[in-house]
């Protein structure tokens, strides 16, 4: 008899865990709060879509959970970048690599969509869109019977994919982490992550706008890349990687204080020896140019250029974040990410407590878990 298998959420761990069972003879439902799948798919890589990275590895990834990381290893070699990108080039969906960060060859968001629907489809999943599951209960049997904004279904195994509270295009609204707790799993308290930081001090308007590449420290971490400065305080890729452990100790009511160096190419003897003759017109936008040089001049210290004190009191919220840090604890899921508590539940993707850096992590970790999940919960 082939097994039925409820999967909550379209999103990317979710379509792909649907495509595996389905491929493994099961009889899939997938279930979508929103009017169609893969939204926040669409937004990733600012439309582009950055699908995955080639120098994949557990250091780019962050956890609450107190677990081994060997769990993570084990899942993203399951299923790795090689998987990842011989699956889509199957589908006829091809990469290109940037810097290490893989997208589309279509450079659009719009053709992984396409693509999975299409897969979705030709696996003759049932799709059930704008339908909302409001309770997972256990029968004694060990099956799953799950209350829809629409009746009463039951299956043999679920898996909760409904990523977590993060982007307001994604739709979800924190669905999994109440369904989780439910059934009495623990759920690491969340935050924003891969998100712009809010900073002390009246003289952010008189920047923003300028973008610069530049080197941030905060939170004991360094990052370089484009910061791109704003009316409130900083963005820009450093700032997103950064923000990961900086949101947490907000979170945790901790002082956050750091700087920027704003010519991490220059050294501090070079940089004395331009000044003698030159401003900072000749290396940096005008706008900032000028402000930081009238700095150095009323201080005569070359830290306000390469050390500017910067001190973060907060973060963007949720709806600009990129992903939600937290979730359900890893250390309440075994290896192929079923509940120690229920056989048969699984949990995949954002709605668990690992969250990756910017540059396609965060989707290979939807795809990886998705994979493992749909493969191990069709077999189980």
């Amino acid at each position: 008899m082939q097994k039925k298998i409820a999967i909550i959420g379209a999103g990317a761990s979710g379509c792909m865990a649907a495509i595996v069972a389905a491929k493994n003879n099961c009889i899939v439902t997938l279930f979508e709060s929103n009017d169609q799948i893969g939204k926040k798919i669409l937004a990733t890589g600012n439309g582009r879509c950055n699908i995955s990275n080639n120098n994949l590895s557990e250091t780019y990834y962050y956890s609450e959970s107190d677990v081994d990381n060997n769990k993570l290893i084990h899942i993203l070699d399951e299923f790795s970048f090689e998987n990842t990108r011989d699956f889509f080039k199957e589908l006829g969906l091809y990469f290109t690599i940037k810097e290490s960060m893989a997208y589309p060859k279509s450079g659009q968001a719009q053709s992984v969509v396409n693509i999975l629907k299409n897969e979705l489809e030709r696996n003759h999943i049932s799709i059930r869109l704008s339908e909302r599951i409001k309770k997972i209960s256990v029968t004694d049997t060990g099956r799953f019977e799950l209350k829809t904004s629409k009746g009463l279904e039951a299956f043999d195994s679920v898996i909760i994919a409904t990523g977590g509270i993060s982007s307001v295009i994604s739709g979800s609204d924190g669905d999994g982490y109440y369904l989780a707790k439910q059934l009495g799993h623990t759920v690491v308290d969340t935050c924003p992550a891969l998100v712009q930081l809010k900073c002390d001090g009246n003289f952010w308007e008189q920047i923003s706008g300028v973008r610069c590449d530049a080197c941030v420290t905060l939170a004991d971490s360094s990052e370089y890349g484009e910061l791109q400065i704003t009316d409130y305080g900083i963005s820009g890729f450093p700032v997103f990687q950064l923000s990961l452990k900086a949101c947490r100790r907000l979170q945790n009511n901790e002082f956050l204080e750091g700087y920027i160096d704003f010519l991490p190419d220059i050294c501090e003897d070079e940089l004395k020896e331009i000044l003698i003759k030159h401003n900072l017109e000749g290396l940096l936008n005008p706008k900032l140019a000028e402000f930081l040089f009238k700095k150095y001049i009323l201080s005569k210290d070359i830290n306000v250029i390469k050390k500017f004190r910067i001190t973060v009191n907060g973060h963007n919220g949720y709806k600009n974040a990129q992903v939600t840090s937290g979730g359900v604890s890893l250390t309440e899921v075994d290896a192929h990410l079923q509940s120690l508590k229920y056989k048969g539940l699984y949990f995949t993707g954002e709605v668990l407590d690992i969250t990756g850096k910017c540059g396609g992590y965060n989707l290979q970790w939807a795809w990886s878990s998705g994979y493992v999940a749909g493969m191990h919960a069709s077999k189980t």
